[in-house]
């Protein structure tokens, strides 16, 4: 699973060669030939005001560095993840493979068969019992286990903690937040094997497509749609914050007061300023439509979700 989880967690390198960066301290070289992803300026902030943006929700995120990359030219990584503490590397798993392995592995008439059997532990019984469930709902193209909301799907959720469904919700806030309109599970997920579920979900990336973020410094946001967990169908701005205020299943994970605290949170210090503490940190300096944009999405998501 290492190598296979080096080359698909590959990090990715922020293409940022101007001036603002001189003053950069690189942490290291980076061998840019290997596997590793290459984006825009625009989507190398993306990806810093998710970071930071996940930061002020209490949600695990990359950290920014510097670096080097070996032809001695000044790159920006993303990618640089504090894992909690685990016994061993098979509590890590990303949640591409993780809902792959759900949404692939259900055999309906095997699963069936398996539970005649009279020999069977009651812990086994349930997981098999639990996949049967899923068996039912998942669905070639629908990828059900990606839409844990969404009310077509509520039982797959219960491969998920409360936790865990917390963290998706407040990256959900965090990918809408930066323009970030993909529902792919772009995630790293730490499980808890012996039950079957996974205990916390920790950001990995923005996937903000360089069309979408054209248009939003460009002022042009009115008409993006957005895929979330929450919903079969791409929706609005208002229409997706809707649906995380009055999906049931939210309501049970997330009480008022928990709506209160990440609407503080994102409140507490403005975009333009984390945009700008960062810079004196690292010397990075984001794009300042961009980070207009971002502040007024976020001005929107506090008061859509406290209306």
């Amino acid at each position: 699973m290492e190598t296979e989880s080096k080359k698909d967690l590959s990090f990715l390198v922020l293409n940022h060669y101007v001036k603002d960066y001189e003053n950069v301290k690189p942490q290291g070289v980076l061998d840019i030939s290997n596997g590793t992803k290459q984006v825009s300026e625009r989507q190398c902030d993306a990806n810093i005001l998710f970071s930071l943006i996940c930061e002020k929700l209490g949600v695990s995120a990359p950290d920014i560095l510097p670096v080097y990359s070996v032809s001695r030219e000044k790159t920006i990584i993303s990618g640089v993840l504090d894992i909690p503490k685990v016994e061993n590397n098979q509590e890590i798993e990303l949640a591409r493979h993780f809902h792959n392995m759900l949404n692939s592995s259900f055999n309906k008439v095997d699963i069936l068969n398996k539970l005649l059997s009279k020999d069977l532990e009651n812990a086994e019984r349930e997981k098999l019992a639990n996949k049967l469930i899923l068996s039912k709902i998942a669905t070639d193209g629908k990828r059900p286990v990606d839409l844990l909301f969404s009310k077509n799907y509520m039982y797959s959720s219960r491969f998920f903690s409360d936790e865990a469904l917390k963290d998706l919700i407040k990256i959900r806030v965090a990918k809408i937040a930066t323009f970030d309109t993909s529902n792919a599970p772009s995630a790293i997920y730490k499980f808890n094997k012996n039950l079957g579920i996974v205990d916390r979900v920790m950001a990995m990336k923005n996937i903000s497509s360089n069309g979408v973020l054209n248009l939003v410094c460009n002022g042009e946001k009115a008409n993006i749609m957005f895929d979330t967990e929450f919903s079969l169908k791409s929706q609005t701005l208002c229409g997706a914050l809707n649906s995380i205020k009055q999906n049931p299943m939210v309501k049970e994970i997330l009480d008022c007061k928990d709506i209160d605290e990440m609407v503080s949170n994102l409140q507490k210090e403005s975009i333009s300023k984390i945009a700008n503490k960062f810079y004196y940190k690292t010397g990075i300096m984001l794009d300042k439509p961009y980070v207009n944009a971002v502040s007024h999405q976020v001005d929107e998501i506090c008061e859509g979700l406290i209306r």
